[in-house]
């Protein structure tokens, strides 16, 4: 492992002649061999975890108009430039605690539902090069390669699964754009430009988005809708939409095909 700044090396390095209980032992000082090689990966993935949730990156990086890009702090506004571990923590978080294993789950859903989440996918964006690098072959679904972004242990739970899922619904749709943040690309880093509220309410970064998104959006979600007896999808309906020429307006009907109603006499009473 290559540290990114002599920062990370002076937070490791008291670490490195620590038990696993945090006491000094200075039996564990080994001169002339690589400091990471002591520290355990738990201490980084804490260091991670401590450093990417800070107050400070509860919100969106703003940018500037010099395409630079700042948080707010009590002294005013702050360039990122100078937040060193920012860059390092947001790429490999998830790395450290592959080792650490999924006693740390809780600690992990709670970080990817809290509002830095999305400040670590802007970082991500912006300045690591080939992160979100995926390849989402609709027809050959044994095609689709997904770039590692959390935990490989974090999807053994049902819950994990949902919000792995969840999360790479988001990357299907905008893995494109957010590749463009390493770029001179006029909008890079403009994540509040995703359209989240068209991820649909159960997608957890839906409640977060939506209050951000320069265009608000929102996804057609048939509530009432269940799955037939048989466990088959109920197709006995069909949508049709249509957009008003000024863009502020869409319609959209639900209708059920002649075919159906002589198949489903149910129907007949409804339609």
């Amino acid at each position: 492992m290559i540290l990114s700044h002599w920062s990370v090396v002076k937070f490791l390095r008291p670490s490195a002649t620590r038990d696993e209980e945090g006491n000094e032992d200075e039996s564990l000082e080994m001169p002339g061999q690589d400091i990471v090689d002591h520290v355990h990966q738990d201490i980084i993935a804490d260091a991670c975890f401590k450093y990417l949730s800070q107050e400070r990156y509860s919100n969106l990086l703003k940018k500037t108009p010099t395409a630079d890009f700042e948080i707010a702090t009590n002294r005013g506004h702050e360039s990122v430039k100078g937040h060193h571990f920012l860059r390092y923590a947001s790429k490999y978080w998830y790395r450290h605690l592959d080792a650490s294993g999924p006693s740390r789950y809780d600690q992990v859903k709670s970080f990817i539902l809290s509002p830095q989440f999305p400040t670590a996918i802007q970082v991500q964006s912006l300045f690591l090069s080939g992160h979100f690098i995926n390849n989402f072959d609709h027809v050959e679904t044994t095609q689709r390669v997904m770039k590692q972004n959390l935990p490989e242990w974090f999807d053994k739970r049902s819950e994990g699964r949902d919000i792995l899922a969840q999360y790479e619904s988001f990357l299907v749709e905008w893995s494109r754009f957010l590749r463009l943040g390493v770029t001179n690309f006029e909008m890079h880093g403009e994540i509040d430009r995703c359209l989240w509220g068209a991820l649909g309410k159960q997608n957890f970064l839906y409640k977060w988005g939506s209050t951000v998104e320069q265009n608000p959006s929102f996804l057609l979600d048939e509530t009432d809708y269940a799955p037939s007896a048989a466990g088959q999808e109920n197709r006995s309906h069909c949508y049709y939409e249509n957009i008003s020429n000024d863009g502020s307006r869409i319609a959209v009907w639900k209708v059920v095909p002649t075919r159906y109603l002589y198949l489903n006499p149910a129907l007949q009473k409804t339609s």
